[in-house]
Protein backbone atom coordinates (compact mmCIF):
# COMPACT_ATOMS: atom_id res chain seq x y z
CA UNK A 1 0.00 0.00 0.00
CA UNK A 2 3.02 2.21 -0.39
CA UNK A 3 1.51 4.31 -3.37
CA UNK A 4 -1.43 5.29 -1.70
CA UNK A 5 1.16 6.45 1.40
CA UNK A 6 -0.97 4.20 3.35
CA UNK A 7 0.69 2.40 6.43
CA UNK A 8 -0.68 -0.71 7.89
CA UNK A 9 0.15 -2.83 10.72
CA UNK A 10 3.28 -5.64 9.94
CA UNK A 11 0.97 -8.34 11.33
CA UNK A 12 -1.41 -7.76 8.46
CA UNK A 13 0.51 -7.19 5.51
CA UNK A 14 2.19 -10.73 6.42
CA UNK A 15 -1.27 -12.23 6.74
CA UNK A 16 -2.21 -10.61 3.27
CA UNK A 17 0.87 -11.28 1.74
CA UNK A 18 0.68 -15.20 3.15
CA UNK A 19 -3.20 -15.51 1.75
CA UNK A 20 -1.98 -14.67 -1.88
CA UNK A 21 1.28 -17.16 -1.54
CA UNK A 22 1.16 -21.01 -3.16
CA UNK A 23 -0.72 -23.53 -0.99
CA UNK A 24 2.56 -25.07 -1.54
CA UNK A 25 4.80 -22.96 -0.24
CA UNK A 26 2.28 -21.37 2.25
CA UNK A 27 2.04 -24.74 4.23
CA UNK A 28 5.89 -24.66 4.34
CA UNK A 29 6.31 -20.96 5.74
CA UNK A 30 3.86 -21.06 7.96
CA UNK A 31 5.63 -24.41 9.82
CA UNK A 32 8.80 -21.67 9.69
CA UNK A 33 10.38 -18.92 11.83
CA UNK A 34 10.36 -15.75 10.51
CA UNK A 35 11.52 -12.46 12.14
CA UNK A 36 9.55 -9.95 9.94
CA UNK A 37 8.37 -9.03 6.52
CA UNK A 38 11.85 -9.60 4.94
CA UNK A 39 12.61 -12.45 6.32
CA UNK A 40 8.98 -14.15 4.95
CA UNK A 41 9.88 -12.84 1.70
CA UNK A 42 13.60 -14.59 1.98
CA UNK A 43 12.26 -18.05 3.13
CA UNK A 44 9.19 -17.80 0.16
CA UNK A 45 11.87 -17.52 -2.24
CA UNK A 46 14.12 -20.07 -1.25
CA UNK A 47 11.18 -22.54 -0.82
CA UNK A 48 10.37 -21.90 -4.61
CA UNK A 49 13.72 -22.38 -5.72
CA UNK A 50 13.58 -25.88 -3.92
CA UNK A 51 10.66 -26.48 -5.56
CA UNK A 52 11.37 -25.16 -9.08
CA UNK A 53 14.62 -27.05 -8.67
CA UNK A 54 13.27 -30.73 -7.49
CA UNK A 55 10.68 -30.45 -10.79
CA UNK A 56 13.73 -29.64 -12.70
CA UNK A 57 15.39 -32.91 -11.23
CA UNK A 58 12.26 -34.80 -11.23
CA UNK A 59 11.87 -34.39 -15.58
CA UNK A 60 15.43 -34.95 -15.84
CA UNK A 61 15.00 -38.17 -14.06
CA UNK A 62 11.47 -39.62 -15.79
CA UNK A 63 13.45 -38.30 -19.06
CA UNK A 64 16.52 -40.76 -18.30
CA UNK A 65 14.05 -43.70 -17.25
CA UNK A 66 11.69 -43.69 -20.33
CA UNK A 67 15.41 -43.61 -23.04
CA UNK A 68 16.94 -46.29 -20.96
CA UNK A 69 14.12 -47.91 -20.92
CA UNK A 70 13.09 -47.83 -24.64
CA UNK A 71 16.99 -48.80 -25.38
CA UNK A 72 16.34 -52.00 -23.43
CA UNK A 73 13.36 -52.75 -25.29
CA UNK A 74 15.69 -52.31 -28.45
CA UNK A 75 18.04 -54.18 -27.25
CA UNK A 76 15.46 -57.21 -27.02
CA UNK A 77 13.24 -56.81 -29.68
Amino acid sequence: MMKASIVEEEDITLDRFLSGLNLDIRDKVELLPFRDFNDLVQICIKIEQQQLLRNHLLKEIKLLYLLCQRRFQEGKG
